[in-house]
This record gives structure tokens, sequence and C-alpha cells, in this order.
């Protein structure tokens, strides 16, 4: 899913460096070009620091990644848990006000349904740290959000955050 994000944010931002080389080229000449360290375990790299310093194998990434992740941030959150993540944040720091509305959405030029078996299958060679990271990440969000937070806290929390967001949508 962030290679496919990174596609469609390069594809839609006239101002990206890499926009006129991958205008118009499909998401597997994208992948082939390799013009970029975000296409290959880009996550890990950047958590590891080998992002622009050379190459390193999966397990080096992932385990330096991990353990930068331990030992420098208080709190580590995924997306994919966005609303339990405000929750977390909310009660370990006392935010008052966490109702958001969705901003800044890539236009989506490819979405994980279109690709074929053969580039999923190249996305998911190239990133194997980065896939272990995040199911690390996600697995420690899971185990805080079911040790912190309760269904009916998060339920209620996405339930009023939609009330919010449409009628912030209506002013």
């Amino acid at each position: 899913d962030r290679v496919l994000s990174y596609y469609n944010y390069v594809q839609g931002k006239k101002d990206h460096p890499l926009h006129q080389q991958i205008t118009g080229k499909s998401i597997r000449e994208f992948l082939n070009l390799k013009t970029s360290p975000e296409i290959s375990n880009g996550q890990a790299k950047r958590f590891s620091g080998f992002l622009h310093s050379g190459k390193t194998d999966d397990e080096t990434l992932f385990n330096v990644a991990a353990d930068t992740l331990s030992q420098c941030f208080s709190l580590v959150l995924t997306t994919c848990l966005f609303d339990e993540g405000l929750l977390l944040l909310k009660k370990r720091t006392g935010l008052k006000d966490i109702h958001y509305s969705r901003h800044n959405v890539s236009k989506q030029f490819v979405t994980r349904k279109e690709l074929t078996d053969e580039e999923l299958a190249m996305i998911v060679s190239s990133n194997q740290a980065d896939i272990r990271l995040f199911n690390w990440a996600r697995e420690d969000c899971l185990q805080l959000i079911k040790k912190e937070l309760s269904l009916e806290e998060v339920n209620d929390f996405k339930a009023n955050n939609l009330k919010w967001a449409k009628l912030i949508q209506a002013l």
C-alpha cells in the first residue's frame, strides 16, 4: 500500500522531482525504473538510516528499524489503526479535540485491486523488511489498543467523528 501510495502521489504532484520521469508510466514501469529508494523497503530504510546510504539485507533493515522505533519513540502507530491511535494519543497526552476530516488525499491512479499478480509479487518481494516492520508495529498497536481501549470507546469515537466530519462539510 505504501508503494502504491507513493506512485499515486508522484503521479499527481506536478512539482515532485520524479513527476516528469514517471508521468504516463505504468506501475510496472515505475517499479522497474527504480528511480527512488522509496520503492524498495522505503519505510525500514528511513527508520534504520539506510534510505540514501547503500544496500543492506532485509534482516538488518528490519532489526535496526524496529530497534530505532522501540528505543526512540514512546508510541508507534499505524495508519490502518488511525482512529484507535488517536484515542491512545488522547489518553496518554490529554488531548481534548481529536476529531478530524480527511484532507490531502492523493488521486488514485492505481489501486491494489488493479494490480496484476506479477506486479503485486514485484512489490512484495522488494519490500520484505517493510512488510515485517509494518506487521510488527501493527501487532504492537493492537496489543496497546486491547490493553488501553474498549471496543465501545472506539466505536463511539468513530460514530462521533463521522457526525463531526459531516457537520464541518455542511458548513
